[in-house]
């Protein structure tokens, strides 16, 4: 995947989360994930999300497949 499609997937997970009229750290924790790990999934180009929380939060937002 693209860095900018990537980033655009990350915007829109982001429109989708405030759409809904929570705060990503309401999300997170709704989802059971660390809100810091939610974040930093969201705002840091360098994520992978290969495996672990990064990678299962990255495909509850829609961002990765769920391999």
């Amino acid at each position: 995947m693209r860095a900018n499609q990537l980033a655009a997937l990350k915007r829109r997970a982001k429109e989708n989360i405030r759409a809904s009229g929570i705060t990503i750290k309401q999300w997170a924790e709704k989802n059971s994930f660390n809100p810091d790990h939610v974040y930093h999934v969201l705002n840091n180009a360098d994520v992978k999300a290969h495996w672990g929380e990064t990678h299962r939060i990255a495909v509850a937002l829609g961002i990765k497949p769920a391999a």
